[in-house]
């Protein structure tokens, strides 16, 4: 969100016209329509002014940190709802590399068991262990997705 949408949204939510900010603040009505619509940005004594008077930081009308409208219990409803589809949707991909990892460490230790100096053995434990490696990879990105 832009510093102009910021103090507009405040604005609005305050209930105070462009007037009264541009009287609070000491400038202009058209001094706050630029800076709501972004073709100008106050200079810092009015954004700390513009901080004062909507009762938030800097940091939030510049949009570094966000404005809360939000408790935090429904912000945390929200994230748990998305981690709960993201899981739901990553289940058969993850239980497919759980299989491929087994099948590849099977692979591996067959052709061990029977290496007895056959190459193609040894070659084919190797190709196991680098398929259980990429099957652990893609289930460790994921689970941390």
């Amino acid at each position: 969100m832009t510093l102009g949408q910021t103090l507009q949204n405040l604005r609005k939510k305050n209930t105070l016209s462009q007037e009264k900010v541009a009287e609070l603040v000491g400038v202009s009505r058209q001094a706050v329509s630029k800076w709501e619509t972004g073709l100008s940005n106050p200079d810092t004594e009015n954004l700390i002014q513009l901080a004062e008077i909507f009762n938030v930081s800097v940091d939030e009308l510049t949009g570094r940190v966000s404005v809360h409208n939000e408790f935090p219990e429904e912000i945390w409803a929200k994230n748990v709802k998305e981690v709960k589809k993201q899981n739901t949707k990553n289940k058969p991909q993850i239980r497919l590399h759980i299989f491929g990892a087994i099948i590849s460490f099977l692979v591996f230790s067959l052709s061990m068991a029977f290496v007895q100096s056959k190459s193609i053995l040894i070659i084919l434990g190797i190709v196991g262990i680098v398929g259980m490696m990429y099957c652990i990879s893609n289930i460790m990105n994921l689970i941390m997705k």
